[in-house]
């Protein structure tokens, strides 16, 4: 078994939809998340080749699995660009939207990169996230500037502040848990120890620990002497 793989979940326009310009960029930013560390999970029938081994393909679309996978992510990036058109005003996906709001639903971080003309609206809503505008015409080049990497610093933070997993055990299971807690971190998975988390019962840490975390892993061993009277 290697070491962990953090999945980031990619919502985006289909190439065919766009220039090789908003292409280039659409991919360059992926490409951003591999360097960091992460592997994209993205809805797309094909993948450019250079891709094929960084980035993990799903198909067909359906709100089950964009729901298994989201819940698996520790991160999203939702990409703008433009699919349809009515009158003089460009519209990002229907996808791109619906993605957005689940994303939000599940309380990952989630970084939004939309096209400087498309209505800011529906998962792209300005009260409730900071949205990174594209230049129309922009190329993959673009990404350098310190505009860009602001927003994309800002949203790896939040995703470095999360953990893979969290350890609830009864004291008593202290010996077993640190043992697994071991084996985990060999695998460079990030634990969050419910005893070394805030103060509270496992049950409010649980809660607290939702918004943290992908996943969990609890022991439940013999911890008290029971007595039937």
């Amino acid at each position: 078994m290697g070491k962990v793989k953090r999945r980031v979940f990619i919502s985006a326009t289909y190439d065919t939809y766009l220039d090789e310009q908003q292409n280039s960029v659409k991919w360059g930013i992926i490409q951003r998340v591999i360097d960091a560390g992460y592997e994209p999970h993205i809805f797309f029938p094909v993948v450019p080749d250079r891709f094929a081994a960084t980035a993990r393909r799903e198909m067909p679309w359906t709100t089950d699995k964009l729901l298994e996978i989201l819940r698996g992510a520790c991160g999203a990036v939702m990409i703008g660009y433009p699919r349809w058109s009515h009158g003089d005003h460009p519209h990002a996906s229907e996808f791109t939207h619906y993605e957005g709001g689940v994303a939000y639903t599940m309380g990952i971080p989630v970084l939004n990169v939309l096209e400087q003309g498309i209505l800011w609206r529906g998962g792209f809503d300005p009260t409730s996230a900071q949205i990174c505008e594209v230049p129309r015409g922009a190329e993959e080049s673009w990404l350098k500037n310190s505009y860009f990497d602001q927003f994309f610093s800002k949203w790896r933070t939040d995703l470095q502040a999360r953990y893979d997993i969290f350890l609830g055990y009864s004291g008593k299971s202290a010996g077993t848990a640190k043992n697994l807690m071991r084996v985990l971190k060999e695998k460079d998975v990030r634990v969050l120890d419910w005893q070394e988390f805030q103060p509270g019962t496992i049950l409010e840490q649980i809660k607290k620990a939702a918004a943290l975390c992908t996943g969990g892993v609890f022991l439940f061993t013999a911890d008290d002497d029971l007595a039937v009277c």
